[in-house]
């Protein structure tokens, strides 16, 4: 089954950091989600993104021997 559900607008709630338990906690009834619920939720976003990046960053280099290497640059470029 797969879900519709999205993080609410205009109401201040931000996706959880990882490392903020209470964060879960905190945001999972405002979604309507149990806490594991939304920790599955928010894995499965984060697997997804990575895909969606990876397939983007594929589409830049010469050959998908780069790819990691880009990905590498582009965390180093992003994280400043």
């Amino acid at each position: 089954m797969t879900s519709t559900r999205r993080w609410p607008n205009g109401d201040g709630l931000q996706p959880p950091d990882a490392n903020d338990t209470s964060a879960y906690a905190e945001v999972a009834p405002a979604l309507g989600l149990s806490e594991s619920g939304l920790r599955s939720a928010v894995h499965r976003m984060r697997r997804r993104y990575g895909e969606l990046v990876r397939e983007e960053v594929a589409q830049t280099v010469g050959s998908p021997a780069e790819v990691d290497e880009e990905i590498r640059y582009l965390i180093r470029v992003v994280a400043g």
